[in-house]
């Protein structure tokens, strides 16, 4: 069985890297040009454009042309299944940075993940950085991350530095603060999958995504934060403070052959990562701003 599966990983490793190659050249050929904009909410917060809709058909028909007994998740399906998921699942972004993208600004990315009963086990991340055609950031399990044919590992910092660069949501000071001083100077990118890209090549200390991030933001970008040596923590958000601990699976391995494609499409947590005794030291002096609302709720238990 696991000769089976090494044989079965190296034909998503291949198929993985062309996909992410070929997604990439398909969103620089709308990008820097008008595009119409949907919204897939009323508030008109979650756009949606036609570079993301190709791209999304472009992966799934490819991936199950090739695998046909996997399953996909995307982030513009409209809807999940309750179908039980097979041992394999594809999971993509098509374009994550779709703001940025529409208004002409170079910080998106494409998303591809395969998990192997809910455990990230390879990833693609493309970006319109280096050369014209752009990067692809990948990984998969046990064979380390590369930065196309290069190997990447993540600068094993003991703490953080005052000069570098770190990914911090918008709305922090808003919700949460740090018990000491935490150096490092945050930067709010506006892709997720960018962002994990980033650290995974050292452009930035850590990542602190503090929201409800949704399964196809993270996961091709989780096994690279792995493979380069890095390290993970999900968050459960209690009444006082979030309670960390390591991010292993999108479902517990007891529950794999109960959990459907529309459970797995509404999976959100918050995460940390980054170097190891970093994503520690972060978790560690991390806590919730003092909110009246908060301890009213608390208190009353609303």
């Amino acid at each position: 069985m696991a000769s089976e599966d090494n044989l079965h990983l190296l034909e998503i490793e291949t198929e993985l890297k062309l996909l992410a190659k070929e997604a990439g050249k398909t969103l620089l050929t709308y990008f820097g040009k008008p595009i119409h904009i949907e919204y897939k909410d009323s508030a008109q917060t979650d756009p949606v454009t036609e570079a993301d809709k190709t791209v999304q058909d472009l992966l799934k028909t490819s991936i199950l042309k090739s695998f046909p007994d996997h399953a996909v998740i995307g982030e513009e399906d409209q809807t999940g299944t309750n179908k039980t998921i097979p041992k394999y699942v594809w999971v993509i972004d098509p374009l994550d940075g779709t703001r940025n993208f529409s208004n002409g600004l170079r910080i998106f990315a494409c998303s591809i993940g395969v998990l192997r009963d809910g455990i990230p086990i390879a990833g693609a991340i493309f970006i319109p950085t280096g050369n014209k055609g752009g990067d692809i950031v990948h990984a998969v399990i046990g064979k380390g991350a590369y930065l196309n044919d290069t190997a990447i590992k993540i600068p094993d910092r003991g703490s953080p530095e005052s000069a570098s660069l770190v990914g911090l949501p918008g709305s922090f000071h808003n919700y949460y603060q740090f018990t000491n001083r935490i150096k490092g100077e945050p930067r709010i990118l506006g892709s997720i999958a960018y962002e994990l890209a980033m650290v995974a090549t050292g452009v930035l200390q850590y990542s602190a995504l503090l929201g409800s991030l949704a399964i196809w933001d993270v996961a091709a970008g989780l096994i690279i934060i792995k493979e380069a040596g890095g390290n993970i923590k999900v968050g459960n958000k209690g009444k006082t403070k979030v309670i960390w601990s390591d991010f292993n699976s999108f479902y517990k391995q007891s529950a794999k052959n109960n959990v459907d494609v529309a459970t797995l499409r509404k999976w959100h947590a918050p995460l940390i990562f980054g170097a190891t005794g970093i994503v520690n030291l972060i978790c560690q002096n991390l806590e919730y701003k003092f909110s009246w609302k908060r301890s009213l709720k608390n208190l009353f238990k609303i």
